[in-house]
């Protein structure tokens, strides 16, 4: 996700947005890079702000059922956990390690 946002903040460079005619097309759209991917990962630009974005890394394949749910990481840094997919008493202190 961290590569993905440093993209996104290339694109914003190029374009003065972060979504331009098209929506940006991710370099790393799953990870890992190699064999069963265990999350895909999509951008969000809203339509009244293109100034700002939402990564979220949705699980798939042997993270289907992690209590940690789906990951997001936006403009500003910030890294949380998806509303509702994550398990009672996990948080982005203790599941973004």
């Amino acid at each position: 996700m961290l590569e993905d946002a440093a993209y996104m903040q290339h694109y914003y460079a190029s374009h003065n947005a972060y979504w331009d005619q098209l929506p940006p097309q991710l370099p790393f759209a799953s990870t890992p890079r190699q064999g069963a991917p265990s999350y895909a990962i999509t951008v969000s630009v809203p339509a009244d702000d293109p100034t700002s974005f939402v990564l979220t890394a949705t699980r798939s394949g042997a993270m289907s059922s992690d209590a940690c749910g789906d990951f997001t990481y936006d403009n500003l840094g910030r890294r949380d956990l998806a509303a509702g997919t994550f398990a009672a008493g996990r948080n982005a202190a203790n599941c973004w390690r």
